[in-house]
């Protein structure tokens, strides 16, 4: 990757992390409520189904926290984009100080499984999207637990990667 896109993806992150935090606080603050979104995401169909109807009942000025929540999936997608390219950046950085060729191969397969748990990623959030856009109390409700558990053990394998090869200069 070329510095300009470092800096953008770089930036990227920033601001999607801004959004996130600026999102909890206000939803903190204005409906003493939170978005447990990595909950949602985990949840099966009974815990998901329950995780929206507290969402669709906690309302203010006719606006549900289903509304921030579906803006907070919307944003992920860019999220996701931010997330990839910090993966490769710093799988990038840790590979260039390298030596081992073992942990070379690692690193440069965790870069490929930011891409996988990326697609998976995606696809969790449009089951979520549907299912935001969708809820009615009692409704059928999709979970995205089947696309989010394997996101996040790539995501776990590739930082855990990391930490052994950080562990192993030191």
């Amino acid at each position: 990757m070329n510095k300009n896109a470092n800096y953008f993806i770089k930036i990227l992150f920033a601001f999607t992390l801004i959004f996130f935090i600026a999102q909890g606080l206000y939803i903190h603050f204005v409906y003493k409520s939170y978005l447990d979104i990595i909950g949602l995401e985990l949840a099966d169909r009974t815990d998901g189904g329950m995780i929206l109807y507290q969402w669709w009942m906690a309302g203010k000025h006719g606006i549900n926290l289903l509304h921030h929540a579906w803006l907070n999936t919307i944003v992920d997608f860019f999220f996701i984009i931010a997330y990839i390219g910090m993966i490769r950046i710093i799988s990038y950085n840790l590979l260039q100080k390298e030596n081992k060729p073992l942990l070379i191969k690692l690193l440069r397969l965790g870069s490929r499984f930011a891409f996988i748990a990326g697609i998976l990623d995606i696809m969790e959030n449009i089951v979520l999207l549907y299912d935001l856009t969708n809820y009615y109390p009692g409704e059928y409700y999709i979970s995205s637990m089947y696309f989010s558990y394997p996101k996040f053990i790539l995501i776990g394998w590739i930082i855990l990667i990391w930490l052994v090869a950080i562990a192993k200069r030191k």
